[in-house]
């Protein structure tokens, strides 16, 4: 059956390669398994086997089916809270600690483009855009904290003159310009990085599903069971993010699965593009349901815009994202949408990454809350590092306070879209 939210989406009809793998076909004994292949599935193998630990990875779809296909291509600093934030939640030393992480993950990134060769459309600059005049003192807080105390030099804030030259938007309050973030096609650095477990020998089955991962008797290792095979592994890595379904409940009850859609208009052409956003930036903006948006390589508008909490997609996926795109821009009333799409991605209660450890050789990276481009190569680096016994940075990351939904799996999600809805009507006053 065809996934409903991804029936017309502009990422998959401008891939750079169409990969094939296999589906699992028999039983096998592996040092480390990972169930996942998307960004964070995909890092980890890459950052194993650099050390000389064999990896498979296996995917119940096909290589970045879910949010690493489908995402809305914006590569942030820090994460997913402000500079402000952090020190308030964790004070000065802790926060500069996972500040320095944060910007490795970006690090990591771009070297991993430039090293397998990775063609996806990296262009640098990012803008946050204030879309009420009391979210101002925030963000400009946040760049004088990031550049005093984290000595980020990236970074700078714009004045509603200023944002209103860049982006042809009369909603914007102010900014924050980040000249060290970016946006790039992420379908097709999800595949390049496949690719370069596919040349290294990696291992990857797809349309494999993982039905059960238990200890073995003997408790010194795991067995990964499927309805084609299954695998017997020292240890597992789960990777599933807001397709984890009831694989792992007690992991289950640390996330919540939300949809957000995204459109493609038809080509703008160059210099309507440069009319709308200058300096070809991804823009996000500071509303609790954000909306975001950048220019794809051939000049369209890719705009990302509302959300929902249940599996149905609106009736209309491109008039459903077309009314945020309008608020935004109302002079793209008469312009074509070409592409609408949707994806699940998973929050967390914090919104920041959840990554650790839950049993003895089971560990696991979810919950990226929407900046899951950069973070998933530093999860794939830390828990690579933490199978091989160096555990501070691993312990770092794994310290952060990400607690269970109230109410686990069978409350979490009435609660959290009451809570949406609250913070959504607050967007709109």
């Amino acid at each position: 059956m065809p996934d409903r939210f991804l029936l017309n989406s502009y990422y998959h009809a401008t891939a750079n390669q169409q990969l094939v793998f296999p589906v699992l076909d028999k039983n096998s004994k592996v040092d480390v398994c990972i169930i996942g292949g998307g960004y964070s599935g995909l890092n980890t193998a890459l950052e194993l086997q650099q050390k000389g630990i064999e990896a498979v990875i296996l995917e119940a779809e096909t290589v970045a089916f879910g949010a690493s296909g489908r995402n809305g291509g914006q590569v942030h600093a820090g994460l997913r809270l402000t500079a402000s934030e952090l020190i308030t939640m964790f004070g000065e030393a802790k926060a500069k600690e996972l500040w320095v992480l944060s910007e490795e993950a970006k690090e990591i990134l771009l070297s991993r483009l430039q090293q397998y060769q990775i063609r996806c459309d990296y262009q640098p600059g990012l803008l946050v855009a204030a879309a009420k005049s009391s979210h101002l003192p925030c963000l400009l807080e946040d760049v004088e904290v990031a550049q005093k105390i984290f000595g980020y030099q990236h970074a700078r804030f714009l004045k509603k003159e200023e944002i209103q030259e860049i982006v042809a938007s009369k909603n914007y309050w102010g900014g924050m310009i980040d000249s060290g973030a970016g946006h790039l096609h992420p379908l097709n650095y999800a595949l390049g990085l496949a690719a370069a477990c596919q040349k290294r020998g990696i291992q990857i089955y797809e349309k494999t599903r993982v039905i059960e991962v238990k200890r073995t008797d003997s408790g010194s290792g795991y067995v990964i069971r499927s309805l084609q095979g299954e695998i017997y592994a020292k240890k597992v890595v789960m990777c599933c993010n807001a397709y984890l379904f009831k694989l792992q409940k007690k992991m289950a009850a640390r996330i919540m699965p939300i949809v957000n859609f995204i459109l493609a208009t038809e080509p703008l052409g160059i210099e309507k593009a440069q009319q709308l956003i200058k300096q070809n930036l991804a823009v996000c903006d500071t509303k609790f349901v954000v909306n975001y948006y950048r220019f794809s390589k051939d000049y369209r508008l890719i705009y990302g815009g509302g959300e929902t909490y249940t599996n149905h997609p609106p009736h209309n996926m491109k008039e459903f994202v077309r009314k945020f795109m309008l608020r935004t821009f109302p002079q793209l009333e008469d312009v074509k949408i070409d592409y609408a799409w949707g994806g699940k991605l998973a929050i967390t209660n914090t919104r920041l990454p959840d990554i650790g450890q839950l049993f003895p050789g089971f560990y696991y990276a979810h919950g990226y809350s929407g900046q899951g481009l950069s973070m998933t190569a530093l999860a794939g680096r830390l828990i690579a590092e933490a199978i091989t016994g160096e555990l501070k940075r691993f312990n770092l990351i794994a310290s952060l306070p990400n607690q269970p939904f109230p109410g686990g799996t069978l409350l979490r999600w009435p609660l959290q879209v009451a809570a949406m809805l609250w913070f959504s009507l607050r967007d709109k006053l």
